[in-house]
């Protein structure tokens, strides 16, 4: 297996056990200032590009940025139901 495999795969572990696992607040607001950034760049990349084949890897990179926010809003719905707190951001 290529290394890009194993940290594709890797993601989406420990996406799925972020939706098992309560993390804590201050993990939380890092994690949804990763996924403000990650969302940034990712529009930025797609408005910059000129040729649809440049950035041929968006179909695949928007389905696991989407399991990532379906997974911070899982944690983030459990936080604030715990704990009353989800954190600074």
């Amino acid at each position: 297996m290529r290394a890009r495999d194993l940290v594709v795969i890797s993601s989406v572990i420990m996406i799925v056990a972020m939706l098992v696992i309560p993390l804590p607040t201050w993990l939380l607001s890092i994690l949804l200032l990763l996924n403000i950034s990650l969302a940034l760049l990712v529009l930025l990349t797609t408005m910059n590009m000129k040729e649809p084949l440049e950035f041929s890897i968006f179909p695949s990179l928007l389905l696991l940025l989407t399991l990532f926010r379906l997974g911070l809003n899982v944690s983030t719905t459990r936080a604030i139901l715990t704990y009353g707190d989800a954190g600074e951001l």
